[in-house]
Order: C-alpha cells, then sequence, then structure tokens
C-alpha cells in the first residue's frame, strides 16, 4: 500500500501478452504527505517539491479555479519498486500556450525538457471548435523528472493516413463522446503517443421513457456493451475476440476497466493495456 489508506487503485496487464504490468494506486493530493507529512507515502523532501511544483503553479493572469479537490496523486509501481508518479492537475492550455507565458510556466515547475511541448500539443489538438484543450496532468521518473505530458481534446488533429488503426479510434471519441473520453500522453523520450480510452459507468440510466427512468445497471452491463461496441465484426474492431474474452475475464465482480494504446507516428497500434479498476472510493469492485 502506497498511501495511508486504499481508496483507488488498478491493475495493469498488457492485453497480448496477459501479463501483469503494474499496480497503479491514486490519492487527493490532500491526503498524501505533499500536503501534510502525517500521510503517506515516504517521500524525499527534494522530490516532495518537485512534484509541488505543478500542484502549486497559480495562474496569476487568469480567473480560473484552482480546486483543490481536482489535484490528485497516482503512483504506478511493480514489486514494491515505484514506476511512476503522475500528477493529475487540470490546466486549460490556451491560458499558458503564449510563448511568454508558456516559458513562465514551464520555469515555475521546473522542467526545462519539455519546453518544447507546446507546439507538440498544439499539432494534436485542435484549436477551430467550442472545445478546449486541457492539459491534464504529468508523469515523473523516480528522479521527479517529467517524462510524459497529458493532454484533452474533444476533437484532435492527428496528422495519420486515414486507413490507420488511429483513425477508428478517432471516430470513436467523436461520435460517442457521451461514453467515452480519449487522454493523449506526449513522451519526452520517443515519437510514439499513449492514448488512454476511459469509459462511463453510470450506476442508473435516466431516459425519457419513463419505464426505464433511474433503472439500475450493473458495471458488468456496462463493460460487455463496451466490450462488444470495440469488437463487432464490421464496426470499429478495435479490439479482437480474443482480446475481447481476455478484457472480460479479468473484470471480476464489479470491476471496470480502461484502455491504454500505444500508437506510432503512422497511426499504428504498437501495444495495448488494460486497467482493471479494482477499488473506487474505498469500494472494493471484485467483490458482487
Amino acid at each position: 500500500m502506497m498511501f495511508s489508506d486504499n481508496f483507488h487503485i488498478v491493475e495493469k496487464y498488457n492485453v497480448n501478452t496477459q501479463e501483469h504490468v503494474s499496480t497503479i494506486e491514486m490519492m487527493p493530493r490532500r491526503f498524501t504527505c505533499l500536503v501534510d507529512s502525517a500521510y503517506l507515502p515516504d517521500m524525499e523532501s527534494d522530490m516532495i517539491i518537485k512534484l509541488n511544483k505543478l500542484f502549486n503553479y497559480k495562474q496569476k493572469h487568469t480567473t480560473d479555479y484552482n480546486y483543490v479537490f481536482d489535484k490528485y496523486l497516482y503512483i504506478e509501481h511493480k514489486d514494491n519498486n515505484i514506476m511512476s508518479y503522475y500528477c493529475k492537475n487540470p490546466i486549460r492550455f490556451s491560458t499558458v500556450e503564449h510563448p511568454i507565458v508558456w516559458n513562465k510556466f514551464i520555469s515555475e515547475i521546473g522542467n526545462d525538457n519539455i519546453l518544447d511541448f507546446r507546439t507538440k500539443i498544439r499539432s494534436i489538438t485542435n484549436n477551430h471548435d467550442a472545445m478546449e484543450e486541457v492539459i491534464m496532468g504529468m508523469s515523473y521518473n523516480s528522479y521527479g523528472v517529467v517524462t510524459q505530458v497529458s493532454v484533452w481534446d474533444g476533437h484532435y488533429n492527428f496528422d495519420v493516413p486515414e486507413n490507420s488503426f488511429l483513425t477508428e479510434l478517432y471516430r470513436l471519441l467523436t461520435k460517442r463522446y457521451d461514453i467515452c473520453k480519449g487522454v493523449v500522453s506526449l513522451l519526452t523520450d520517443s515519437t510514439d503517443i499513449k492514448l488512454h480510452l476511459a469509459f462511463s459507468y453510470p450506476e442508473i440510466f435516466d431516459n425519457d421513457d419513463e419505464l426505464f427512468l433511474n433503472k439500475t445497471v450493473k458495471n458488468t452491463n456496462i463493460a460487455d456493451g463496451i466490450l462488444d461496441l470495440l469488437s463487432r465484426e464490421g464496426g470499429l474492431e478495435l479490439i479482437t475476440n480474443e482480446q475481447k474474452d481476455y478484457i472480460r475475464s479479468i473484470c471480476v465482480g464489479q470491476s471496470t476497466f480502461e484502455l491504454e494504446y500505444i500508437i506510432d507516428v503512422n497511426g499504428n497500434i504498437k501495444d495495448l493495456y488494460v486497467h482493471q479498476c479494482r477499488l473506487r472510493q474505498f469500494e472494493d469492485l471484485t467483490v458482487g
């Protein structure tokens, strides 16, 4: 256990090799050592300072809120060895996109290695629609150096061939944004990107038809529907039937899943991971 309590825990598996990759634990930042030394994890003061630079960044030139409940710390680990940290602190990209503001932003968070990410973020996002691009957070290695910048946009601008795998993924994100959100991570050491698909698991349906108003549904019902949508022959075909069966097999009880694709510059898939959420807000989803 990385934190003082088990709040949110995800198990990450490689869908192709069916091997367990890591465990990812999450806790609101205010209940971690980054704010109060009474909480876990045990962390060197130098690392606390480095991670807090992003969390403590103040946008003096905007009227945006800076909610404490928007800030989360994730720790990815395997066999008690920490692999990475992820600091979630959403910041509207438009508020830091100006070169002068961006340079100041990078200086304040102390990671010059992503100075050129301003143009990289703009190259994959679309600023010709009503959607606000958001820097969702940043991943750090065990030395406190940024390795990934995660971005959300309602309409991405992927420069890939029309018949690429990424084109079908983009079709899902734009056509079924009600059930699926995609977050793209840009890497500091690779031209590949990570595309994380997060699915909605509502506890009730709220339809106009009174027969179905507030009808309680199980996570398993939603998971089965999503897997059918992703694997349907002649449809998106974002996963194979074999991959579908494997993903379903690890979603025991009422646990849910999300997907992480590794995609090359030509829009083709290089690897696929499934994130099985087994504990959410203290609730064990693997039972029931």
